[in-house]
């Protein structure tokens, strides 16, 4: 796992896993596989809806580290755009292009 840390706001340390890089040029090396096991809790290799929502709730967070709430139907509507299998979990496969597609630019916006 990722560097444990101390969150205010009931966040768990995954929670925070995005919080280690702080700019451009760490995020830069990223790790994606990092990213997938932190969040992987049960570690089955995917992600389930209660993962994902952790992830969200790891990106949508103000810089004081409070949580942006986010309705569960917001969730689990952008949940299923990274389920391509429509399986209700999100494999290594389907995370990758979620990884690329929205978490990477995600995060750089923030920088």
């Amino acid at each position: 796992m990722a560097n444990a840390k101390a969150f205010s706001n009931n966040v768990t340390s995954a929670e925070g896993w995005f919080d280690q890089y702080d700019s451009r040029e760490t995020f830069a090396n990223f790790d994606m596989d990092a990213c997938f096991n932190a969040f992987d809790k049960d570690g089955d290799g995917h992600l389930n809806l209660s993962e994902f929502t952790t992830v969200c709730r790891a990106l949508f967070r103000n810089d004081k580290g409070k949580i942006y709430p986010m309705e569960p139907k917001k969730v689990k509507d952008i949940f299923e755009v990274f389920d391509k299998n429509h399986d209700n979990l999100i494999d290594r496969e389907e995370f990758t292009f979620c990884w690329n597609n929205w978490i990477k630019k995600r995060i750089q916006c923030d920088y």
